[in-house]
């Protein structure tokens, strides 16, 4: 026979694994297809510089 903390951790374990299956069943609107087509942004100019046959970018070595 079980104990009472037992019966409660048992009772918790089974309300938890049916909240997870139903997360997981449950599509997020955060993410995945919005439905609409977004541009992305340019990245920005990165300053290089070719000396002695190697290419750097504000002092390092790329």
């Amino acid at each position: 026979e079980k104990t009472p903390e037992e019966k409660k951790l048992q009772e918790d374990l089974v309300a938890a694994l049916e909240r997870i299956k139903k997360l997981e069943e449950t599509p997020n609107p955060k993410t995945g297809d919005q439905g609409e087509d977004r541009e992305l942004a340019a990245p920005a100019e990165v300053p290089v510089r070719v000396q002695n046959g190697v290419i750097s970018s504000e002092g390092r070595a790329l």
